[in-house]
C-alpha cells in the first residue's frame, strides 16, 4: 500500500490554513502509500490566543501544545462569543478546529476530527463567500482537510468525496493570481483527496483528475522555490501514477511514477527529511516491483 507525504499548518493573520507538509505513513488499502488571505483578520481579544500568533508553533508541536491549545480556544470562546464579537468568534472557530484537526490526525481519532468539522461549518456561517472570500476559502479547504483525514481513517469514500467538494469551493476564490501559496496546497490536497478515492474505487478518470491537480501545485510549489513542498506533491504525483499504472498496467505510467519519487528523494536526503525519505523509498519499491 502507498504511504501519504503531505504538508504542514500554515497561518495567514487570522485564520489557519492546513497546508500538508508531514509524512504521514497510515495505509489506506487501496494500493500506492502516500509521502496538507482572509479578507478580514479578526482583532485580538483580551481573552484567549491572539488569532495569528502563537498558532504555527502549537501546531509544529506534539499532543501535548495541541492540547493546550485547544482548551485555550474553548476558554476563549465563552467570551467571543459570535454576538459580541464576530470576527474573533469566526477566526477562534478556525483555529480551535484546526487543532482539533491536526490532533485528531495524530491520534488516528475520527471523534476529533468530527469536532473539527463542526467547528469549521460553525466559522461558515460568518466568514460567508460574499462578506469574507478569502476567509471563506481557507475555511473550505480546512473542512476539506477534516473530511479527508476522517476519509482516509475510515476508508470513507462518501468522506472523500466531501473533502473534494469543499476543496473545490476554496478554490473558486483560492486563485493563482490571488493567492498563490494557498492555491497550490489546496490543489495538492484535492490531489491527494482524489487520488485516494480513484485508489478505493479503482477509478482511472479520478486518478487522472488527481495528476492534473499536482501538475498544477506544481507550477507554483517549484524545485527552485520551495523544494521540501515540490518533493512531497513529487511523492503524491507518484502514488497517483502508481495508482493508475497498476489499474492500466500501464509500464510507462509505471515509469513516471518511479521518475517523480526519485525526484522526491533527491530532496528528502537532506537532513530532517529521514521520515519522508523512508516513506517515499517504500513508494518507489513498490512501483518499481510492478
Amino acid at each position: 500500500m502507498l504511504t501519504r507525504v503531505t504538508t504542514s499548518e500554515s497561518s495567514r493573520r487570522s485564520g489557519l490554513m492546513i497546508s500538508r507538509a508531514s509524512v504521514s505513513t497510515k495505509r489506506d488499502g487501496a494500493g500506492p502509500l502516500s509521502a496538507k488571505p482572509p479578507g478580514e483578520a479578526a482583532k485580538p481579544t483580551t481573552t484567549g490566543p491572539k488569532p495569528g500568533s502563537t498558532q504555527l508553533n502549537v501546531l509544529g508541536g506534539g499532543e501535548g501544545l495541541l492540547e493546550q491549545a485547544i482548551a485555550a480556544y474553548r476558554e476563549a470562546l465563552k467570551e467571543r462569543t459570535r454576538e459580541r464579537a464576530p470576527l474573533d468568534w469566526a477566526a477562534t472557530q478556525n483555529n480551535l478546529g484546526v487543532a482539533l484537526s491536526r490532533l485528531g490526525g495524530l491520534r488516528s481519532d475520527p471523534k476529533l476530527m468530527q469536532e473539527a468539522v463542526s467547528a469549521f461549518h460553525e466559522v461558515l456561517k460568518q466568514w460567508t463567500r460574499a462578506r469574507a472570500p478569502l476567509d471563506w476559502a481557507t475555511t473550505q479547504s480546512n473542512l476539506g482537510n477534516a473530511l479527508a483525514r476522517i476519509g482516509r481513517l475510515r476508508s470513507d469514500a462518501a468522506m472523500l468525496e466531501q473533502a473534494i467538494t469543499a476543496y473545490r469551493e476554496a478554490l473558486k476564490e483560492q486563485t493563482r493570481e490571488r493567492a498563490p501559496t494557498p492555491w497550490a496546497q489546496t490543489q495538492n490536497n484535492l490531489g491527494d483527496a482524489l487520488s485516494h478515492l480513484g485508489g478505493m474505487r479503482r477509478d482511472a478518470a479520478l486518478l487522472l483528475e488527481a495528476i492534473a491537480a499536482f501538475h498544477e501545485a506544481l507550477k507554483e510549489r517549484t524545485r527552485e522555490r520551495s523544494p521540501f513542498q515540490w518533493a512531497g506533491i513529487q511523492s503524491n504525483l507518484g502514488n497517483a501514477l502508481t495508482r493508475l499504472g497498476i489499474i492500466r498496467q500501464d509500464a510507462t505510467l509505471l515509469e513516471q511514477a518511479i521518475a517523480a519519487f526519485q525526484g522526491a528523494i533527491e530532496v528528502f536526503r537532506q537532513p530532517g527529511a529521514r521520515d519522508q525519505e523512508k516513506t517515499t523509498k517504500a513508494n518507489l519499491s513498490m512501483a518499481e516491483r510492478r
